[in-house]
C-alpha cells in the first residue's frame, strides 16, 4: 500500500471533490459529487468512506478549500 499520501478536498455550494496523490503525486483515487445543498454531509460520507480503504496514518498532507 503507498505511503506519505496526501489528501484534497475541495467543498463548493454544488459540488464536492476529494483527490489522494500518492508519494509520487499521481492520483490513486478522486471523487466527484454533486452536494445537494449539504456539502458538509456529503464530504463526511466521502471521507468515511475513503478512511475505510485507507489508514489515516498513511496522510502525511490533508488541504481543503
Amino acid at each position: 500500500m503507498f505511503c506519505d499520501m496526501k489528501l484534497g478536498i475541495d467543498i463548493g455550494s454544488v459540488t464536492a471533490k476529494v483527490v489522494v496523490l500518492d508519494d509520487k503525486n499521481d492520483i490513486i483515487e478522486s471523487k466527484y459529487v454533486r452536494t445537494k445543498g449539504q456539502p458538509i454531509e456529503t464530504v463526511l460520507a466521502i471521507l468515511e468512506k475513503l478512511l475505510v480503504k485507507y489508514n489515516p496514518g498513511q496522510f502525511k498532507v490533508a488541504a481543503a478549500t
